[in-house]
């Protein structure tokens, strides 16, 4: 049995290695089922021993086989170079190998897919395929190992989701179940692996996460959204026996406390988390005192964080108002809305150019990742569940929100679901009904408690949802609001569906009929339109009249000109007929426009054939315009002539009545000059000034006269 064994994984993995070679896109691209001889996919070569064997066992000696094909195939072993290679050569040889390698399993998956179209139990042949597929994730070294096979997942996710069906449709719909075969041991197997992973401090690397991610999709993908496995189906709230952080260690209301601030406020934090938000069931069904004990502390916190988170949104009231102030003084129209970018242009989306520059600038970014994706990098969105100080300076820290609403989310929705508990009895029959299938101890009984005691923690939720948290971040931050509201919503939903058991969904189904575009007809219709308006007109009309058969002499410009002239030539004397000849003019206007210009009422076609008319008319022409400009000047030049005279005519009169005026100054001077010689002694000084005066109008007189 094992030389069989042997002989046939080692003739399958000459097979598959042959197809690996010629199909370089194994790892991308599905394989065609003709790339397989139909009797290795029968095989064949095993008939012989269905004599010797049962069936079931042979069918176990085919997934016997192939897995020893894996295993010879993965993992890939350190080749021994040479002592000159450096280590960077040696990464290189081992990853080509391991491509190789894996192009090889992705035929080996391949084959073991396309037997099912010759086997008669498909299911057999899926428990095969996902088997051979656990066993290849398996042996690859996490995390980069598994994301250079990742290639074949997100290629081949239609055949995951096919399960046991034998027609593949593409339609991308599943029929998986969680607890049903192919699906369900390998199902907890690899959650198992990723809770184990999410653990680990030493795997919280970039290329990790990236694993870890790809992994969470593509279970997602494979079951249907109302599968039992993708929501919480037992109704289990969170407990603290399930939590894997520091708060696990339980802690007593009694004497926790600390010394310094970082201390008590750590103590506070753990005591609300032990006691409420990982425990609502147990809050809801404990005592009056000890509700009363979480309900002082958690406001005590709430009313720090709310204080903090007072002074955070006026600081940016503040800084906002005093930008914007900078802003509107630097530009006056810094306010006016502009509509945001749509990314980038077309242009610039399609230019190699700009696609060159800008893998040239980010691969010194991916180098650096390169380097770093296989360290271990802090998270800093992780609250610090061990350091006292740290878990302080989180929340208190004024430029940093995140933790204060973190938490501030998690107080809301666990108020929200203790409401829920105590107001919906749907929600509360829901969950006694699951939980009470594991636990019955849990189950929850209101008959039980005190009235005063369930009313204390519906006063105590609402009063958390209502006034604290709603309604300051309703002031303060309304986006925020906004987005706890969404939440809310969601979760309301959610919860119905959940109850429902996702019935709205059981009838949701891809449809298997192609769907057929209809041909569009674009030819033009003349339904309704009318050629003349009137159908009855527009029958009349569509009687044929034989006008179109009538033969229609065309013109010739040249042609015309050509006759004209020749008739011009033979012609004596003014016998062209006036009418002919314009009509003749009228024709030869196109072509020969600028010939016409020699062409007038007297001369008519004379002036198209003789130059000497067309001289003759010019000179006579230039004649009539200068003695029609002289006739059309003459006005003019009578009253220009009569402004000038009138124009002299007002200097002279001017000029004679300067000369009187100064005329009679000159005898005013004269017998000013007697009365002084008269009163000489008398009055000398006086007559002195009264003549040096009057000779000075005298000779200022004359000087008007002189310039006029």
């Amino acid at each position: 049995m094992e030389t069989i064994i042997d002989k046939e994984s080692e003739r399958l993995l000459s097979l598959f290695s042959h197809i690996a070679e010629k199909c370089n896109d194994a790892l991308t691209a599905p394989i065609a089922q003709g790339q397989f001889d139909p009797e290795d996919l029968k095989w064949s070569s095993l008939i012989t021993l269905s004599d010797s064997f049962d069936k079931t066992d042979v069918e176990l000696i085919k997934e016997v086989v192939l897995k020893r094909v894996v295993e010879k195939l993965l993992p890939v072993e350190e080749q021994e170079g040479d002592e000159d290679d450096t280590i960077e050569a040696a990464q290189k040889n081992e990853h080509s190998k391991l491509t190789e390698n894996l192009k090889v399993c992705s035929v080996l998956l391949d084959f073991c897919f396309h037997m099912r179209q010759f086997m008669s139990d498909t299911s057999q042949c899926s428990l095969v395929y996902y088997e051979l597929f656990a066993t290849v994730v398996e042996m690859l070294n996490w995390p980069d190992d598994v994301c250079l096979f990742w290639d074949y997942v997100e290629s081949r996710i239609n055949w995951f989701k096919l399960g046991n069906t034998l027609k593949d449709d593409n339609s991308g719909e599943t029929t998986l179940i969680s607890y049903k075969q192919p699906l369900f041991e390998k199902l907890r197997r690899w959650n198992t692996s990723l809770m184990e992973l999410s653990y680990r401090t030493h795997s919280n690397t970039p290329v990790m996460n990236e694993v870890k991610q790809k992994w969470l999709s593509f279970l997602s993908d494979l079951l249907p959204i109302q599968e039992e496995s993708n929501f919480n189906r037992t109704g289990s709230i969170a407990k603290l026996s399930n939590s894997t952080t520091n708060w696990n260690i339980y802690q007593t209301t009694e004497n926790y406390r600390g010394q310094s601030k970082e201390e008590s406020f750590f103590s506070d934090i753990k005591l609300v988390y032990q006691n409420f938000i990982y425990a609502p069931l147990e809050f809801l069904s404990s005592s009056l005192d000890h509700k009363i004990k979480i309900d002082k502390v958690i406001s005590t916190i709430i009313d720090n964080i709310l204080e903090l988170e007072e002074v955070f949104y006026n600081k940016i009231k503040k800084e906002l108002k005093e930008i914007n102030i900078i802003n509107n003084k630097l530009n006056p129209d810094y306010f006016i809305p502009s509509k945001p970018q749509e990314g980038l242009p077309e242009y610039l989306r399609t230019s190699k150019l700009f696609e060159e520059l800008n893998s040239s600038s980010m691969s010194e970014f991916q180098s650096i990742y390169d380097k770093i994706k296989h360290l271990p990098v802090p998270n800093p969105l992780d609250m610090s569940t061990t350091d006292e100080y740290s878990l302080f300076d989180q929340f208190m820290t004024l430029e940093n929100d995140i933790f204060r609403k973190q938490f501030m989310i998690q107080v809301y929705f666990t108020s929200y679901i203790i409401t829920q508990l105590i107001e919906s009895d749907e929600v509360r029959d829901f969950f006694n009904t699951n939980i009470s299938k594991v636990k019955a101890a849990h189950s929850i009984s209101f008959d039980d408690m005190e009235k005063q005691n369930i009313k204390k923690a519906s006063t105590f939720t609402k009063h958390l949802m209502v006034n604290r948290i709603k309604r300051f971040y309703g002031n303060k931050d309304k986006k925020f609001l906004d987005m706890i509201e969404s939440l809310e919503l969601s979760e309301s939903c959610f919860h119905k569906l959940k109850m429902n058991g996702f019935k709205q969904f059981n009838d949701f189904h891809i449809t298997e009929e192609d769907i057929v575009v209809p041909d569009i007809d674009k030819s033009f219709k003349k339904f309704g339109f009318v050629k003349m308006g009137n159908k009855q007109i527009n029958n009349v009309w569509k009687i044929e009249t034989g006008i179109s058969n009538i033969k229609e002499v065309k013109l010739v410009p040249h042609e015309v000109l050509e006759k004209l002239q020749d008739k011009y030539a033979q012609s004596e004397g003014n016998e062209i007929d006036i009418v002919k000849s314009w009509q003749s003019l009228r024709l030869l206007r196109g072509p020969y426009l600028f010939k016409l210009s020699g062409i007038n009422e007297e001369k008519g076609l004379k002036g198209l054939f003789e130059e000497s008319n067309q001289s003759y008319f010019q000179d006579k022409y230039s004649d009539w315009k200068k003695k029609s400009i002289e006739v059309f000047n003459e006005p003019h030049k009578l009253l220009l002539a009569k402004a000038r005279d009138y124009k002299q005519s007002k200097l002279n009169g001017k000029r004679e009545n300067l000369e009187e005026e100064s005329n009679s100054n000159k005898k005013v001077k004269l017998s000013n000059d007697n009365n002084i010689d008269a009163d000489n002694n008398e009055n000398e000084n006086p007559s002195q000034e009264r003549s040096l005066s009057n000779t000075q109008k005298g000779r200022e007189s004359d000087d008007l006269v002189s310039k006029l």
